[in-house]
């Protein structure tokens, strides 16, 4: 049988039990002397100063010219150049509105101000509640981290419903609907928007 360990109970006993067992291990063979760790760095240094190789200079210059020949005989890749002014203006103003893959029709300033007037809080108030602040997907439930996401989004209904006034936003039923609406945590949102974003493309395509 073997003999049980007994356990300090005082904090000055706990303190020189410790003392007691470093003291113990510092004697041991398992640390690393500063002599040994020192013999092992510079073998370590001797080994990859004896097997590393370089470039000589004559080489890097010959890998200089032949990737400056490739580049100069390849429209050079814009390699070393800038862009005019004038042309950075005219790609800029190319994707502008409408122009651009991502636009969409709708009108941002109204948007901003649905997502922050009354009707809209309530709204995300009540599908919290709904889902009793956890989300719906992993289970989070940490205050602060949660999202309020639109199974159809609001320039989705905005376009589909032609609103271009706020009386017009407020009175409509589908906006403010709670079913529209799920909780979710801050990763599980942006995850939703991911896969709707890759699915809307395979869709296009």
């Amino acid at each position: 049988m073997t003999k049980r360990r007994e356990i300090p109970y005082t904090s000055e006993e706990r303190s020189m039990a410790a003392k007691k067992g470093w003291e113990k291990r510092i004697g041991s063979s398992r640390l690393r002397s500063k002599e040994s760790i020192t013999k092992g760095s510079d073998s370590l240094k001797k080994y990859y100063s004896e097997n590393t190789r370089y470039h000589s200079q004559e080489t890097k210059e010959k890998i200089s010219a032949g990737c400056t020949k490739y580049f100069s005989e390849h429209d050079g890749h814009w390699l070393g150049k800038k862009m005019s002014v004038e042309a950075r203006k005219k790609m800029s103003t190319s994707r502008l509105g409408a122009k651009s893959p991502q636009w969409r029709n709708v009108n941002r300033p109204l948007v901003l101000w649905i997502r922050n007037c009354f009707e809209y809080r309530l709204w995300r108030s009540d599908v919290f509640t709904r889902d009793r602040f956890s989300c719906q997907d992993c289970g989070d439930d940490r205050g602060g981290n949660l999202r309020a996401h639109h199974f159809v989004s609001f320039s989705n209904i905005m376009q589909k419903n032609e609103i271009s006034s706020k009386a017009q936003a407020v009175e409509c039923e589908e906006l403010w609907n709670i079913n529209n609406g799920i909780t979710l945590c801050s990763d599980c949102h942006k995850a939703r928007h991911m896969n709707e974003k890759i699915n809307r493309k395979k869709k296009e395509e």
